[in-house]
């Protein structure tokens, strides 16, 4: 193949898809919160693309050959049509309450929506998120006018060398005049210190259980456990770049860490230290680094949340003595191609004689809404109003 036909079609390559350029997606002028929800309840999702020669809509509500919002287990891609001013649209049924995440494929190029600024990583890429409301579930994710606050914390750790970073939930009505329960919230491969907020919801669960008066005020600490992570600010290469690296998750450092942060909380806020007031949870990988943590600090927990956890009958250590008064509750999906893997986990439990056990078995796979439901339904089993 001579060197003139290799210029034609790489020519033909870049203008269909690879090399689109910056800009490629436009934020249209009129444009406010997006999704778009219509009066009769229909959802609106557009783009202004005037150069593109397709447009794909890819999210996790996508059934296919039906225009209804249902959310899935994993993202679906379906075709989006274009009007006269370019910009490029599709409509829904009314949705099924629920939190959902979406993006678009612009002649093959990943973008995400320019008129909507909630945005989460995940897998390397930015995923636009919006909620709906329905249901008495799916109304624990929404906004209450009583809500906490989220600060931003960093923290000096030895072992790294540098400031970690980690957010915080303080309850509405916060006071140094009372001590509080805290619970601890761990990410899974590919999260980070935001991952609870944006995804899980977590602020809006809290939000709205304690101003149900369901449980009581309570801290709620989410660190980043990526050890590659600095207390700073950084471009999204450099910031993501030991995304979908599994050496950017090294359990026995996550450990080591975790009393330092402990102390830092308990120092900086009023918490409880009692073990009866401290419990812990984490989805997926961070399931196990949260029972690897309890098992290495077993006085200071009294229950740990395991979500879709990623772990196996010989990681669990032969003997359970030292945590064995801590409650593990675990839920596992179905669906998930973890399952089995997390029922080996449990079995491993039950044969080592661990009675304080509760196993939540869901329909779900490994996704956001079984670990938005397992948060919800642990912290009501193990906070309890006054």
């Amino acid at each position: 193949m001579n060197r003139v036909l290799l210029a034609i079609i790489a020519l033909l390559a870049c203008s269909v898809s690879i090399c689109a350029k910056p800009g490629y997606v436009e934020a249209d002028s009129a444009c406010s919160t997006a999704p778009l929800i219509t009066a009769d309840g229909n959802i609106i999702i557009s783009v202004r693309a005037p150069k593109a020669l397709i447009v794909e809509l890819q999210g996790d509500f996508l059934e296919e050959g039906d225009d209804t919002c249902m959310y899935m287990d994993s993202p679906r891609i379906m075709l989006m049509k274009k009007d006269s001013l370019g910009i490029w649209s599709r409509t829904f049924k009314a949705a099924q309450p629920e939190t959902y995440m979406y993006n678009f494929l612009v002649d093959g190029k990943m973008a995400t929506d320019p008129c909507n600024e909630n945005v989460y990583w995940r897998y390397k890429n930015q995923w636009n998120i919006f909620t709906i409301g329905g249901t008495p579930q799916v109304d624990l994710y929404l906004d209450n006018p009583q809500g906490g606050v989220i600060d931003t914390l960093t923290y000096y750790s030895p072992k790294d060398r540098f400031r970690r970073r980690c957010t915080v939930y303080r309850p509405y009505g916060y006071t140094d005049a009372k001590t509080y329960p805290v619970i601890y919230l761990l990410h899974g491969l590919n999260g980070s210190e935001h991952a609870w907020l944006d995804l899980g919801r977590a602020k809006q669960i809290l939000d709205n259980l304690i101003a149900s008066g369901e449980i009581p005020p309570v801290i709620a600490v989410m660190p980043d456990c990526n050890t590659g992570r600095r207390a700073k600010k950084v471009l999204h290469k450099t910031l993501f770049s030991n995304m979908l690296n599994y050496s950017a998750m090294k359990r026995s450092h996550i450990v080591d860490v975790f009393p330092l942060l402990m102390d830092t909380i308990n120092s900086r806020y009023s918490t409880s230290v009692k073990a009866e007031d401290t419990f812990i949870a984490g989805l997926s990988a961070g399931a196990q680094f949260a029972a690897d943590i309890v098992k290495a600090n077993p006085d200071r927990f009294s229950a740990v949340g395991m979500f879709s956890p990623v772990v196996g009958k010989r990681e669990v250590p032969k003997k359970l003595e030292p945590s064995e008064n801590v409650l593990y509750w675990i839920s596992i999906g179905k669906k998930d191609f973890f399952y089995k893997n997390g029922q080996k986990f449990c079995m491993r439990l039950e044969q080592l004689g661990h009675k304080k056990m509760l196993v939540n078995e869901f329909d779900n796979g490994h996704t956001w809404r079984l670990w938005r439901y397992s948060l919800t339904s642990f912290i009501r089993k193990v906070l309890k109003a006054e």
